[in-house]
């Protein structure tokens, strides 16, 4: 997969028949495309816990665009830990290069965000609701996104 540019994946049509997961391989052999730019998910959540996250072991291309989101706010949980770990590792990984980040605000980590600059991000798309318990006000991240439209 040398010259894949883009990845969409959209689980979200099966979740109410099945609880729908993204398995550890699948992210691997995404992340092992060299030169990814955007990688959108459409998933539920995470179900199990992922050993390359939990190890940080999944080194990220150099992302330009990327969306988290679930399809239905349904009753189970919208952040879980494989969650909150997924979304940790690729944001690390990416603030230099991210432009545009859209994803459900419940598993996204704040505190990640916060410590990091983003200097060529110019799109942010919160859904959901607000975190009461990271103790982060939404307003201090701007800071660190100089070029947020």
């Amino acid at each position: 997969m040398p010259r894949l540019r883009s990845v969409a994946l959209n689980i979200a049509s099966l979740e109410r028949f099945v609880k729908a997961e993204i398995h550890s391989t699948v992210i691997s052999a995404i992340f092992s495309a060299p030169h990814l730019h955007e990688f959108h998910v459409t998933c539920p959540f995470f179900t199990h816990e992922c050993p390359l996250l939990i190890h940080r072991q999944l080194k990220i291309p150099p992302l330009t665009r990327f969306s988290y989101l679930q399809a239905t706010y349904a009753t189970y949980p919208r952040a879980t830990r494989p969650q909150y770990d997924f979304l940790t590792l690729v944001l690390e990984q990416v603030p230099e290069t991210l432009q545009e980040l859209v994803s459900i605000s419940e598993p996204l980590p704040l505190h990640t965000i916060h410590q990091n600059q983003w200097p060529q991000l110019r799109v942010l798309h919160l859904y959901g609701e607000r975190q009461l318990a990271s103790g982060l006000p939404y307003i201090t991240l701007f800071s660190q996104m100089p070029r947020l439209k």
